[in-house]
């Protein structure tokens, strides 16, 4: 293996590492406030990875106002996941879990009631590439234009 191929692959894996070293995160800073481990987390974070896939990855809406909506979702969607843990405060672990996992199967089924199941890919923030040498950093054909995330 050359040394580019392996920075490639540090610098790829290190960021697939930070997404799930967040999320673990996530849910463990849930579980020590709440002592619920909060598996319709997962579900939430897909609910809001579609719609931003609807919104901005169609191009209907600019980047700024998607992220916007997204987050004012996710946010609806916490509260909505408190409100049904809250009457379960002095249930045991156990139930609290099942009622998470419960949480993400009706978000899964909202997830193929709305959107079907069919993959969906939202496309690179950046349309250039950045790099020392022979190893370039998301690289794709074309140009950034900064004029598109305020359109």
């Amino acid at each position: 293996m050359d040394a580019q191929t392996l920075g490639e692959a540090i610098l790829r894996g290190g960021v697939t590492g930070l997404g799930s070293g967040l999320f673990a995160v996530a849910l463990v800073l849930t579980f020590r406030t709440t002592r619920v481990l909060n598996f319709a987390l997962a579900g939430i974070a897909s609910i809001c990875a579609f719609l931003m896939s609807t919104l901005w990855g169609a191009g209907s809406w600019p980047v700024i106002p998607a992220l916007l909506v997204v987050f004012a979702l996710g946010g609806a969607l916490g509260f909505g996941g408190e409100r049904v843990f809250r009457p379960l405060a002095d249930a045991t672990v156990v139930v609290k879990a099942v009622a998470a996992l419960g949480l993400l199967l009706v978000s899964q089924a909202a997830i193929a009631l709305i959107w079907g199941s069919g993959e969906r890919f939202l496309p690179l923030l950046v349309n250039s590439s950045i790099g020392s040498g022979g190893l370039r950093i998301a690289h794709q054909p074309g140009g950034f234009d900064a004029q598109q995330l305020l359109r």
